[in-house]
Formats: C-alpha cells, sequence, structure tokens
C-alpha cells in the first residue's frame, strides 16, 4: 500500500489534493461503520483500494531447504540515560544468527483506482503507470541482517474502467484496476545464540618466544607487552575474494604441514595433509574477534597493507580480510601520453584515469566484435596490450626510429678500473673499451646500412673530467625498414654479425684481445606474411597502430593513442583493471599483480585482541 501514498489529482478549483489509499478487502462490521451503518452513504472519489488476490509457491526459485547461513555480529556498548539508549565505543556482547533458507511464493496484489471522471483517473494513471517500466524495485526493511529485504513489483495487468455500454439511468462509481505480481520469501524464525565463549585473552603470561613475560608488566601494564604474532615458519596465499565486495580477498596457508608444526595442533592422521581450518590455527592463540582481529602484510616497498579477518562460515579452510582501502598504494594518474610523432597527447577518458577496462592480447580480442564499429568505441576506452603490436609491418610512411631499432644483450663498453674491488674515484679512474670489433647486418642475406646506438650508460666526473662508469647496451639501429618478405614471398629473416673482443681479467691498454663471432637471427614479430595490421585495430583514417607490449593505449575518438610506453617507465606504476577489480604494478620490467599472491614467512601478521 505504501507504494501508491502520496499521489495528488487537481481538482476543478484549482488545488492538488492528496489520493487516500485503503485496504480493500474489509469485514462487514468495518465497512459498515464506515458507511455509518447506512445504504444511502456513497464513498468518496478519488481513493485507491489495494488488496490480495492470490499466493502461489515459485517452484522456479527454490533452493536447498536445509541449508543454514550462519553471521556473526557483535553490538557496540549501550547504557540506559533517563530513559534513552546511549551507545558507546567499545564492542558489546557478541551474536550468532542463523537463518534458515526461506520458501520462494508469487503475491499477487490488486489495485482499484476509484474516481468519478475520466480526467482525474487520466491524472493517477499518468503518475503510477510510469513507475513499472516494467517493474519498480522496493526494500521491505532496513535490517541488513534480512535476505530478503529486497524484492520487485511487476504490473502484470490494466483495467481502464468498469463501466459498461449502455450504462443506463445509473452512474457507478469508475473504477480503474491494475494487477501487480510480486516474488516474496516466507521465513522461518532465525536462530539467535549469544557468545558465552571466551572472546579476549586479557593477558598472556608467556611472549611468542615461549618466555615468561616480566610479571611488573602484568601488574604495572608498564612494559612492551606484545599481542600481535608474526608468523616466522608458513606463507599465506591472497587472493581476490569472490563474494562480490570489492575490498574482501581470500587467504589460505601454502604449507599446512609447517602451519600445524607451528600452531601445535594435534591432528589425527586422516587429516594431515588436507587443507587447514583457520579456527583450529586462531584458537591456538587465543581465539580472534569476527570483523575485529586485524592482519597486516609487508608491501615490497615497505609499507603495510591492513585489514580485518572473519573466517568464512561455509568454508573455513578461507579466511576473508576485508581490507583498509586506505592502506593499499593508489592508482597511478595516466593524465597524458605519446602521439607516434612523439608529441604530448591528454587523456580524454572521463572516469578514473588510474584504470584500465581489460587486460588482452590483440591477437585473440577484436573490440570490433564488443562495440560493432569504430564509432561506438567509447571516448576514453583503455585496453593494456599484452603482445606486439604491428611494430615490423611494413610501413606507409618514414618508420619511427623505435621499431627500426635491434636489441642486443652486448654491452657497448668494457669497463675496468686499476683496482676493480674499490668504486671510481680520482685516484680509481675508469677506462672504457669497446666491446664491439666489427659489427654487419643482412635481410635475407642483403648486407643493409646500420647506426650504432648506446642505450644507457653513465657518467661521472672526477678531476674535471667526464668518465663513464657504467656501460649501456649495443643496439643496431637500421637505415631503412625490412620489408616483410624476400622475393621469393617467405618472411623476412634480419640477420647480425657481431665480432665481439673478449677481454682478459689482465688486459691493458695496448695489448691486442681476441675476438669471438656472434650470429643471430631476427625474425620479424607478430604476423610478418601481412602487409597491414588488422582491422581492429586501425586508426578511423586506415593507418595502422605500432603498438609495444605491455603499453597501456588509449581510443580519443579517432585514432589508438600510448598512455604508458614500458620503454619510458622504470618507477612503480599502480593501475586497477575494471574487468575484475584487480590492482596491477608495473615493477619496470613486467606487470605484477600489486598485492595480491604469496606472503612469505615474516611477512605477515596477525593481531588477534587489537
Amino acid at each position: 500500500m505504501r507504494v501508491f501514498i502520496g499521489f495528488k489529482y487537481k481538482a476543478g478549483d484549482g488545488e492538488e489534493r492528496l489520493v487516500p489509499v485503503m485496504y480493500g478487502d474489509l469485514s462487514k462490521q468495518v465497512a459498515g461503520i464506515i458507511k455509518d451503518n447506512s445504504e444511502n452513504k456513497m464513498p468518496t472519489v478519488p481513493r485507491i483500494a489495494c488488496y490480495i488476490t492470490g499466493l502461489e509457491l515459485d517452484t522456479s526459485r527454490l533452493s536447498d531447504p536445509t541449508f543454514v547461513s550462519k553471521m556473526q555480529i557483535r553490538e557496540r556498548t549501550y547504557e540506559d540515560v533517563a530513559g534513552q539508549r546511549v551507545y558507546g565505543n567499545e564492542q558489546g556482547a557478541g551474536y550468532t544468527v542463523e537463518r534458515l533458507m526461506p520458501t520462494p511464493f508469487k503475491l499477487k496484489v490488486k489495485a482499484d483506482i476509484w474516481t468519478s471522471n475520466t480526467d482525474q483517473k487520466l491524472q493517477l494513471l499518468e503518475q503510477i503507470l510510469i513507475l513499472f517500466n516494467p517493474s519498480l524495485e522496493v526494500q521491505t526493511t532496513d535490517n541488513y541482517i534480512d535476505w530478503t529485504s529486497l524484492s520487485v513489483i511487476y504490473l502484470s495487468s490494466t483495467s481502464f474502467s468498469s463501466r459498461t455500454i449502455p450504462q443506463g439511468a445509473t452512474e457507478d462509481i469508475d473504477i480503474a484496476s491494475l494487477e501487480f505480481e510480486m516474488p516474496i520469501y516466507i521465513t522461518p524464525p532465525a536462530k539467535v545464540k549469544k557468545l558465552g565463549v571466551v572472546r579476549a585473552v586479557v593477558q598472556n603470561m608467556f611472549n611468542n618466544t615461549g618466555d615468561a613475560v616480566n610479571i611488573n608488566n602484568l601488574i604495572y601494564n608498564d612494559g612492551d607487552i606484545v599481542n600481535t604474532v608474526e608468523y616466522k615458519r608458513y606463507g599465506i596465499v591472497m587472493l581476490k575474494g569472490d563474494n562480490g565486495i570489492a575490498g574482501d580477498y581470500n587467504i589460505s596457508i601454502v604449507d599446512v604441514g609447517q602451519a600445524v608444526i607451528d600452531a601445535g595442533l594435534d591432528l589425527p592422521p586422516d587429516k594431515i595433509g588436507k587443507k587447514l581450518d583457520w579456527q583450529l590455527v586462531l584458537d591456538q592463540y587465543g581465539g580472534y574477534k569476527a570483523g575485529v582481529s586485524r592482519i597486516t602484510f609487508k608491501t615490497a616497498t615497505g609499507g603495510e597493507i591492513i585489514g580485518t579477518i572473519t573466517i568464512n562460515p561455509i568454508d573455513p579452510t578461507i579466511l576473508v580480510a576485508s581490507l583498509d582501502m586506505d592502506t593499499v598504494p593508489g592508482n597511478t594518474e595516466l593524465t597524458t601520453g605519446t602521439y607516434p610523432d612523439g608529441t604530448v597527447y591528454t587523456s580524454v577518458r572521463s572516469s578514473s584515469k588510474g584504470t584500465i577496462d581489460a587486460i588482452i592480447n590483440p591477437y585473440n580480442f577484436n573490440p570490433l566484435t564488443t562495440y560493432g564499429t569504430k564509432a561506438n568505441y567509447p571516448l576514453g576506452l583503455r585496453y593494456l596490450m599484452l603482445d606486439d603490436l604491428n611494430l615490423f609491418l611494413a610501413p606507409r610512411l618514414a618508420p619511427s626510429i623505435t621499431t627500426n631499432i635491434i636489441d642486443t644483450d652486448i654491452d657497448f663498453y668494457r669497463i675496468t678500473r686499476p683496482d676493480q674491488r674499490e668504486k671510481a674515484s680520482a685516484a680509481n679512474l675508469p677506462r672504457s673499451y669497446r666491446n664491439v670489433f666489427e659489427a654487419k647486418v643482412y635481410v635475407n642475406g642483403v648486407s643493409v646500412p646500420f647506426t650504432e646506438v648506446e642505450d644507457g650508460g653513465k657518467f661521472q666526473t672526477f678531476n674535471s673530467e667526464s668518465y663513464r662508469t657504467e656501460s649501456g647496451k649495443y643496439k643496431i639501429r637500421l637505415n631503412e625498414f625490412p620489408p616483410l618478405e624476400d622475393d621469393e614471398g617467405n618472411a623476412s629473416v634480419v640477420k647480425y654479425v657481431i665480432e665481439r673482443y673478449t677481454y682478459p681479467d689482465w688486459y691493458t691498454e695496448g695489448d691486442d684481445p681476441d675476438t669471438i663471432l656472434v650470429e643471430t637471427d631476427v625474425y620479424l614479430p607478430g604476423k610478418p606474411e601481412r602487409s597491414s595490421g588488422p582491422e581492429a585495430w586501425k586508426n578511423l583514417n586506415g593507418s595502422d597502430s605500432h603498438i609495444k607490449a605491455n603499453s597501456i593505449i588509449e581510443w580519443n575518438g579517432s585514432q589508438w593513442v600510448r598512455v604508458f610506453d614500458p620503454d619510458d617507465i622504470t618507477t612503480n606504476i599502480f593501475i586497477t583493471n575494471l574487468r575484475t577489480g584487480i590492482q596491477y604494478k608495473w615493477d619496470g620490467a613486467q606487470w605484477l599483480k600489486s598485492f595480491e599472491g604469496e606472503y612469505l614467512p615474516g611477512s605477515w601478521r596477525l593481531t588477534l585482541n587489537p
């Protein structure tokens, strides 16, 4: 009935009046009182009458009738002050609520709209019918323990008028009827148990190593009493939870055998080697408080991630950690990028610029399958690419330098010092000698010109002169982009032959070192048989996108643009995949889950009674 409360109609005098709502299925006694025990009194209009017309068992929603859901609830302490309940900031009593599986039904309800003229009827129908398109969601209670509080109302049929033609001399009240269906549950009473076990250890007589604590510390509470246990013998694995809550993660024990030894558990033979119940482990350390006890993880960057813990009531071998998201590393805002010509690009992404929409392999995923046409690509759409795309396609224009470089694992220079055991200094000046005596590059067996490039390298100044203290890598930059195919239609092969020096440890300037040959074939990656890239990754003007593996690209409405280049960024970058909710970190060489994964012994701890 509350669904129809609050509707108004505009009367003939221009005033807006509320339409009363009543329960339509009245008893004779109540109906007689309303009519003043007279058949000559007519009910006032307009009004809305609601009543139930049917209740059927909904077999399509039946579930396991033996299922019992358990919830651990803790209330806050409170005092009665002047007849009012005043809540404190500490924990009060704890309860376990056991909810039995409810029985599903279909409830059929009818609402009759009484009006005296068509104008009143149309005013009310216009307000009501637009709410059901085709349904209206309702919440029956704000009690979060009630798992049947959410439901929906469907408009199943309508009857515009109850009048018939010809009407005759009498004029009945015009009634428009609306019929509704609503899926509901009838729930058995829940069982509420008050926890009567020991929920906290007031003080431990022994510390974590088994040594007795100083008695003065126990009496005067002035010592370093530790109620935190750091587990140095077994590791755990933290993975994203599957309960749909963003900050929840499942924790499992890696080495069950070591955990049994560490906790001092006495398990029967049939339980050894199987998944370990977290309740058994935590009980050995004095028990825990669900939703209150904390877990702390040490991150690789030296920070800490903190959350509260609860044992999964369905699978007690899983510990659910509800992380404090303020302790989780924040996403890195990628606000700018680089166009293919090297100019700066400003991101057009409207949502968080520290997120991506998906992680994809460009050869297995086609965005056109998802969006139909490039015109439907959302502005600011972002992907993290797992593979190179079109890096060695035959270019239509002059290729950029980044697509013509061949990497090697050879240092450009050999760095020596008079005393190799000491760092470079004014008294221990470094000397650098070329590692490469001669290099040649062949494309399909034909020698081609190239330029030597040193990638990296470091210098220091001693006695007002600059000295190389660290060598960069030897790289080959082709003067022209190689063709994709040879004269016979086979995929092109680039071969480089490097004759490099073999400096002995005793080498001094002026000696003639030996050399060795290094031959390497470089096959063009991607799809070498094509001279044009996949249609899905072309820009609107038909040009190909040249994308490196581990890059993050963004659609700006007409072309794909890099907003993250793995060759330019070496610091920690954090981004979140919106499809999975998992956060990733760039460590300078690869993308890793930022904090999910295995935590070795000593890198995590529990605070059971904070």
